[in-house]
């Protein structure tokens, strides 16, 4: 049985719904394109009119301790950068006296029940020995001048046999009583080396005014055995941070960026 051949003609042209759709989608593409064009264009108008030729200009670095921690951008300014401020005297420094620094005393102090080592496992390469033979003995350490902000407190010293298996630690936040801490020094200190010995966190203490003076003292009441005197350090707490969220749209020249931090002030 035979069947006839199909015959097929080419077709010529779109049809007007075809040509309808074509436009549609045409003017759809221009509707993104042309804002985006406009948008770079003009962003590109604002950094070039930012930078005259004829004229020198400095990139310096945002001003303040979390400016610099949450990494705000380099302002644009016709003043070269201040000179680079001593990292001693910003917030958040770390602090550490030693038995031999200026910040550390003794009280009651004889020449018969206080004995001085060299001993390279400690901290500074040395330590001091108080036998419990007087309740008045007292070994202080004094952090002066502290921003408010909470400070964990850390000792170490080198384990002996010998040593008080109730070392009393007593923390003064200028001048006021703020409790204490009772430790075995003949246990190993628990904390990962730092400055090449291992510490020991005491406790954390807020500090809610600047210029503060921390002390603390240890005493050898209820001694079971030699007070092993080395160093004490403090490190601050640095405040949580907490991003809410960033908002770059590509109309505006500055990326805005929300953040919620807890921390002391005054």
């Amino acid at each position: 049985m035979s069947h006839p051949r199909a015959s097929a003609s080419r077709r010529r042209g779109f049809s007007y719904l075809e040509t309808q759709v074509a436009a549609v989608l045409f003017m759809l593409t221009l509707s993104g394109v042309v804002p985006l064009f406009v948008i770079q264009t003009r962003q590109l108008s604002r950094i070039e009119t930012r930078f005259e030729p004829a004229k020198t200009q400095y990139l310096n670095q945002p001003e303040g301790y979390w400016a610099k921690k949450i990494g705000a951008p380099a302002i644009l300014s016709d003043k070269p950068p201040e000179p680079t401020a001593d990292p001693k005297s910003l917030a958040y420094v770390i602090l550490t006296v030693d038995d031999r620094d200026a910040g550390y005393s003794e009280q009651n102090r004889s020449w018969d029940d206080w004995y001085r080592y060299t001993y390279s496992s400690a901290y500074g390469s040395d330590f001091t020995l108080n036998y419990p033979d007087n309740v008045a003995d007292r070994a202080i350490w004094e952090f002066t001048n502290l921003s408010a902000g909470d400070y964990d407190i850390l000792v170490t010293y080198p384990i002996v046999d010998f040593a008080n298996k109730r070392a009393d630690y007593e923390f003064f936040l200028n001048g006021e009583d703020e409790g204490h801490k009772r430790v075995d020094q003949r246990k190993p200190l628990d904390d990962p080396p730092v400055d090449g010995v291992r510490w020991k966190k005491l406790d954390t203490i807020r500090v809610t005014t600047s210029n503060s003076t921390l002390r603390v003292e240890l005493n050898d009441e209820q001694a079971e055995g030699y007070n092993v005197i080395d160093a004490i350090r403090l490190v601050p707490e640095e405040p949580q941070m907490f991003l809410h969220n960033i908002e770059a749209p590509l109309d505006k020249e500055f990326i805005e960026v929300r953040v919620h931090m807890n921390y002391s002030v005054d």
